[in-house]
Parts: structure tokens; C-alpha cells; sequence
């Protein structure tokens, strides 16, 4: 497995305990809720958190390390000054879709945060999941953005 992209190493620690996390609070609730008939409270409320720190805590990485999904139906056939464009193309097509994402997800969370909006049964509140999602949204978004800039990845050989 590559090295962490500099500096964003926290972020793939965070993903990975929020992950840890998740399974022994599911692991909790399954044993409470068959064996001893009492499930976790809020089990549910603490999974939805930490899976929002699990997937957005790994973009920024990701993003970096170019391990997107992705098919390369045209870009293994394109050579020189067409690779390039549809590069950039693709690039600045994703950092369009994450910026919006992160400004839908920053309105989303001012309302949030205005109407105290709080979930389930241990009434945490909504909006600080919210601009944490906004917040590396827009780095992912600079992240891909500025990789409009270097090389075009080599097509894949099979």
C-alpha cells in the first residue's frame, strides 16, 4: 500500500478508528439486543456518525492517491494533447461536483445548526456532521483540482 499523501495521514488514522468504532458499537448492540435483550441506546444515531467519518475522512486520501473508481474506456486510448484535455476535463468536472457538494453541504448545515436539529434518541446535534462533510468536501475538491495540473495517469496494462 502507497505511503499517506503528506499531511493528511490524520485523516486516514480518523476513518480508520471511526470504522473500529462503528464495529464494536454494532457489536454491542447485536450482543445487548440477542443475548441479554437490551440493545445499545442510540446504537443506531453513533453508526450514522462515525459512517460519516469514515467515508469523508478517506476523500481527501483517495482523491490523492488517484483510487477513485474509475473505468478508462477512452483515456487508454487517447495519446499526447487528448489524454491531457480529457485529464483536465475529468479533473475540473470532479472538482465542480465536490465544490458544490461542499457549498449544498454548508447551507444544509447553517440550517441545521439554526433549527437545532439533533437525531434520534441521544439528541446529538446534526450540523457539526455536516460542515465536517463540507469541510473535506472543499479539500477534496482543491486536491483534485490541483492534480489538473501534473500528469495524466498512465493507462493500465492488463
Amino acid at each position: 500500500m502507497p505511503r499517506s499523501p503528506r499531511g493528511l495521514g490524520w485523516l486516514e488514522v480518523l476513518a480508520c478508528l471511526a470504522l473500529l468504532g462503528m464495529m464494536v458499537i454494532v457489536a454491542a448492540d447485536v450482543t445487548g439486543r440477542y443475548l441479554l435483550a437490551r440493545p445499545l441506546p442510540g446504537a443506531i444515531e453513533l453508526v450514522q456518525y462515525t459512517m460519516v467519518v469514515v467515508v469523508f475522512a478517506a476523500l481527501p486520501s483517495v482523491t490523492l492517491r488517484r483510487q477513485h473508481i474509475s473505468l478508462d474506456i477512452v483515456h487508454e486510448r487517447l495519446r499526447g494533447a487528448a489524454r491531457r484535455l480529457q485529464w483536465v476535463l475529468v479533473c475540473g468536472a470532479s472538482a465542480s461536483v465536490l465544490g458544490v457538494q461542499a457549498w449544498l453541504l454548508w447551507r444544509r448545515s447553517e440550517t441545521m445548526r439554526e433549527n437545532q436539529d439533533v437525531i434520534g434518541y441521544l439528541n446529538i446535534p446534526v450540523h457539526p456532521a455536516g460542515y465536517f462533510m463540507c469541510a473535506l468536501s472543499l479539500v477534496a475538491a482543491l486536491l483534485v483540482l490541483r492534480e489538473a495540473f501534473r500528469a495524466p495517469p498512465a493507462p493500465k496494462t492488463a
